[in-house]
């Protein structure tokens, strides 16, 4: 795309709340991420030069966290976005996220994540990082 300069999108799973689980539960357990207690937020930098970098969120989105507190290194994310949900805060610039030179929210409404580690998971809370 010329003249739009570098894009790196950087997608980043923040904060992913889930039911509470008690310090007795061992078996394996699969929870509903709480949209409401969690976000989907990502960094665009638009000149590796200047630095320059807008933040935005994705406000749709559902999934699950499979947590064993046995062992938390095997704790899974899949997370399903709707791209149609994106939010900058600048309506032109969410315009142009959604249509065909950026996510083609059209044609593909979804975005999947499916961790591969997740960098911290308590029982409340997980964290992980996508690119």
């Amino acid at each position: 795309m010329p003249g739009r300069g570098l894009v790196v999108l950087v997608l980043t799973l923040a904060a992913v709340s889930v039911t509470r689980l008690s310090a007795a539960d061992e078996a394996p357990a699969t929870l509903a991420v709480d949209s409401a207690a969690s976000q989907v937020a990502f960094t665009v930098f638009t000149s590796m030069i200047f630095k320059s970098k807008q933040e935005g969120r994705f406000k749709d989105f559902k999934g699950e966290v499979a947590y064993d507190a046995q062992n938390p290194a095997a704790t899974r994310v899949d997370l399903t976005v709707y791209t149609a949900s994106v939010d900058m805060k600048d309506r032109d610039r969410d315009d142009m996220l959604r249509s065909p030179d950026f996510f083609d929210a059209d044609r593909f409404p979804t975005l999947r994540f499916v961790s591969k580690h997740v960098d911290r998971c308590t029982t409340t809370c997980c964290q992980s990082l996508a690119t």
